[in-house]
């Protein structure tokens, strides 16, 4: 409604939507865990990067002087949206699956992108196992690769 002009971070990521970016980041930080990795936690990563002075979801991104100021997206249909969605979170939903662990958010998410934009993020398999050509691959035999 605006055409973008508000910040993306300080106005758009209120503390509710920092709960269900909380929510895909735990789901993310549970599929490395069960392959092995231990990660950081996004917030705490991007801390360390030097973007953000707190490392909490719910406040983080609003009070990040290395996001201040970033306006937001004139549209929804933008290569970011298309990117996370399809290239990301339908990876972490395939791999989530693979290795028995529960993504009911970053899936919940997909399918709200999918209806919103009009598209079957799913169905476009942008980036998957076996588009790396590691589809056929046992976990152990897809961990042994990484």
């Amino acid at each position: 409604a605006t055409g973008g002009d508000f910040y993306f971070y300080e106005n758009g990521i209120q503390p509710s939507v920092g709960r269900l970016i909380r929510s895909i980041d735990t789901e993310r930080l549970s599929i490395a865990k069960a392959m092995g990795f231990d990660l950081y936690p996004g917030p705490v990563l991007t801390k360390k990067q030097g973007y953000l002075i707190e490392d909490d979801y719910e406040n983080c991104y609003r009070s990040a002087p290395g996001f201040k100021g970033v306006k937001a997206p004139q549209k929804l249909d933008t290569r970011y949206f298309h990117e996370d969605v399809g290239f990301g979170l339908v990876l972490f939903e395939e791999l989530g699956r693979k290795f028995g662990v529960e993504v009911s958010n970053i899936s919940s998410v997909i399918t709200i992108a999918s209806t919103i934009m009009q598209r079957d993020y799913r169905a476009e398999r942008a980036r998957t196992l076996d588009k790396l050509g590691l589809g056929d691959l046992s976990c152990q035999e897809l961990l042994n690769c990484l």
